[in-house]
């Protein structure tokens, strides 16, 4: 299950962005909405809404553009034009993914940071993360 994903240089996203889906307290009313993990709970789902041009499109882009990279083992064809073109260091400052999951009641940080333009891989992790450390 997906906790967390962070990103940075990619699209219209120049600066790191998260986006969180462990719960806050907030959600009481309704505990069916939520997933136990010991002490932590994350919600099942999530809905993205903005304005236009807010950058929903390219989250969604961003999660597909993972999603083929971990699936093909390589980046995609058309990473070379999704840096950010927002000022001027976009094309040679590196993007980095960055996810935080569970799988079986065990948590992981998997992530990677890469010169899009280049389609070059500079570095790449996975933590297995122990609660309370």
């Amino acid at each position: 299950m997906l906790l967390k994903m962070s990103l940075k240089n990619f699209k219209s996203f120049k600066n790191a962005v998260t986006i969180d889906l462990v719960s806050s307290t907030k959600v009481r009313a309704l505990p069916s909405h939520v997933v136990r993990f010991g002490e932590m709970k994350v919600l099942r789902n999530a809905v993205i809404y903005g304005a236009n041009a807010s950058g929903k499109s390219n989250l969604h882009k961003a999660f597909a553009f993972v999603q083929s990279a971990l699936k093909t083992g390589a980046l995609p064809l058309d990473a070379s034009s999704s840096y950010c073109k927002i000022g001027d260091d976009g094309r040679t400052e590196e993007s980095v993914f960055d996810l935080l999951f569970e799988v079986d009641g065990e948590f992981f940080d998997y992530g990677f940071s890469a010169v899009l333009a280049e389609r070059e891989v500079s570095s790449e992790w996975l933590y297995r993360l122990e609660p309370g450390r």
